[in-house]
């Protein structure tokens, strides 16, 4: 898991943090909006809103996503996600930010979490991630990825030595080998006409 706690004076910071379900192969985004700041230790506070559901949202990300979200960091560029349940709609975005000068601030993350039966019951948490930050968040996503795929791998060797024992199993009463196709029925023109529209 990695962690991102940003509070401010003005009381409108979030905390956010990444997080690998290893049961689900899947990586799970928490966010909590800001309670309290204390002014004399210059120190905010979070742990008021836990139980809060109008403070604070969750988000599970497609490997697809835990990409762009890697691509986005590296690029500095934008990417969005969107997904939709029965009851609700979330909706989350990294987008770029830069100073007057036009030097790379860092990265905004923006999620939103929104009642399909009440447009008005919605929530929105905003967090700033600066050049440091990202490099964690871009490193630990990395090794999400590298888990899922690990996962993926497993599974299919798995799967194969089941289908090699069925087939070992069957061996004796298949003795003759199947007809294969000849070269002009089984291969195909290939039309690159349509290429772009793949993209």
């Amino acid at each position: 898991m990695v962690s991102f706690y940003k509070p401010n004076k003005k009381n409108s910071g979030a905390a956010c943090s990444f997080t690998w379900n290893d049961k689900e192969g899947s990586v799970f985004i928490s966010m909590i909006k800001q309670h309290s700041w204390n002014e004399k230790t210059r120190n905010g506070s979070f742990k008021e809103n836990y139980n809060n559901p109008k403070a604070k949202l969750y988000i599970k990300l497609t490997p697809t996503e835990v990409a762009d979200i890697i691509n986005s960091v590296e690029r500095r560029c934008e990417c969005s996600g969107y997904h939709s349940s029965p009851n609700q709609i979330v909706k989350f975005s990294f987008k770029p930010g830069f100073t007057n000068d036009n030097e790379f601030r860092g990265l905004s993350f923006s999620a939103m979490k929104e009642s399909k039966d009440d447009s008005t019951d919605k929530i929105q948490i905003l967090v700033g991630f600066n050049a440091a930050d990202l490099v964690m968040l871009r490193e630990f996503l990395r090794a999400c990825l590298a888990k899922h795929f690990e996962k993926l791998i497993k599974e299919n060797l798995e799967k194969l030595a089941a289908r090699s024992n069925n087939g070992s199993e069957n061996t004796n009463s298949n003795t003759s080998s199947p007809k294969q196709a000849s070269v002009s029925e089984s291969s195909e023109t290939y039309d690159n006409s349509d290429d772009e529209e793949i993209w």
